[in-house]
């Protein structure tokens, strides 16, 4: 937290700030300002979080810097200092928001409480900031969102987009709780769990990302780590990130023994060919074809849940029916049954669905059902097709066959071996 201490008295100033000085807060800063004018040509130039300042100051008085504080949006919190013969003058600022003011000659346990206050109000303040704006970048990475302005308007200039993830290694795994130390060491801005993975996605500064790399693989060696910078303009610019330190950590913990990795340089999406011409480039490793395949996998299953589409279906009914194909892919399952549970005409939702997604319920419930056995089978790479397929929907092996050709455009046999490249997108 920084502090700006404001009075044409310099002595007081002076005599106020090295009292702060001596607790025992986290504090930045603590600076002084001998003039209403001095102190907001201060604020414009630096973010302060609490600034605290006389009211009664020649040329610029301190109700006339609260305004301009208050308008120009410089400074959250604001404890304003009188004397007993000023009190009603004091009061009066309460209408611009003040939050609280001190009598002089200033007590040190009544400076040291309004201190905590501001503070504890500050953190929960940051906490709150925190949590919209992680639920909107999640948003928008896995739900196909656009950003908001208000989140568009943290990212000003580069940003650092890190992944930790242990997908191949799972020896050792970790919580979000175990990541908070990274923003209390100025190291992440942001952080938000990868859906359905033990990985995680970690916003910064360029600036910082050297020193977050470092700490992370000292902390979490299980942890594979990749990376990239960039501008962010908007949704694409942000998924792009996002996607390039993600396929730079999956190289981290298939190829690489988990060292870190800059996936600045890396194409999205990425063929089997150039990813082996890549890796004996720039790493001298050439992979296995089973390695290939269970990074493509891989790949696949993670990069699937990032929606570069449009936004959710508007339609109520047709949000029904992806939740129901979701929730019961594993049984038999139709559109007739589907539009009767939710009381519609077949044809009717046939329309809706296909006007909203794009494909015909059978075509995406297909597909849906053929996503889930390739990540079961990333998951235990020992278990068969025909082991899987039986149990997630698909009534017989012949029609299972069938779909996988039409859907993936080869067979589960050759697309396991790896010779026809990475599985196409969904």
């Amino acid at each position: 937290m920084k502090v700006l201490v404001v009075d044409d008295e310099k002595m007081i100033a002076q005599g106020i700030a090295h009292v702060i000085r001596q607790f025992s807060f986290p504090l930045e800063a603590v600076d002084v300002a001998f003039s209403g004018r001095e102190a907001l040509q201060q604020l414009q130039k630096a973010r302060y979080q609490l600034l605290i300042t006389d009211v009664s100051m020649p040329e610029m008085s301190g109700l006339d810097l609260i305004a301009r504080v208050r308008e120009q949006d410089l400074c959250p919190s604001i404890c304003i200092l009188s004397g007993y013969s000023e009190f009603e003058y004091a009061r009066a600022a309460l209408r611009f928001g003040v939050d609280d003011y001190l009598l002089k000659p200033v007590d040190k346990d009544k400076l040291f409480k309004m201190l905590e206050r501001v503070l504890n109000k500050g953190q929960k303040a940051v906490a709150q900031r925190r949590r919209n704006t992680e639920s909107m970048l999640s948003e928008c990475l896995f739900e196909g969102f656009d950003l908001d302005q208000t989140t568009l308007a943290l990212f000003r200039g580069p940003v650092s987009v890190t992944v930790l993830s242990c997908f191949f290694q799972r020896e050792q795994s970790i919580l979000r709780k175990d990541l908070q130390g990274l923003y209390e060491a100025g190291l992440a801005e942001e952080i938000i769990q990868i859906l359905h993975f033990p990985a995680f996605a970690l916003f910064g500064k360029p600036e910082t990302q050297s020193l977050l790399v470092k700490k992370v693989r000292a902390d979490y060696p299980a942890m594979a780590v990749g990376y990239a910078s960039g501008a962010v303009t908007g949704r694409d610019s942000l998924q792009l990130l996002y996607e390039k330190a993600l396929q730079a950590s999956l190289l981290a913990d298939r190829f690489l023994d988990r060292e870190p990795v800059n996936g600045s340089w890396l194409q999205v999406p990425m063929s089997q060919n150039l990813l082996q011409k890549s890796l004996w480039e720039r790493y001298h490793i050439r992979p296995a074809e089973k390695q290939l395949f269970l990074y493509f996998m891989a790949w696949k299953s993670m990069s699937s849940y990032v929606k570069t589409a449009s936004p959710p279906p508007k339609n109520p009914y047709v949000r029904q029916m992806l939740a129901m194909v979701e929730a019961n892919f594993r049984k038999e399952l139709t559109l007739n049954m589907v539009a009767k549970d939710i009381g519609i005409n077949p044809n009717y939702a046939g329309q809706l669905f296909r006007g909203e997604v794009g494909i015909s319920f059978l075509d995406y419930l297909n597909r849906y059902r053929i996503e889930q056995i390739l990540e079961c089978i990333l998951q235990t790479p020992t278990l068969s097709f025909e082991q899987v397929a039986l149990n997630m929907g698909f009534s017989d092996m012949r029609n299972f066959y069938r779909v996988f050709k039409r859907i993936m455009g080869t067979t589960p046999g050759k697309y396991r071996s790896g010779e026809h490249g990475p599985p196409p997108a969904p």
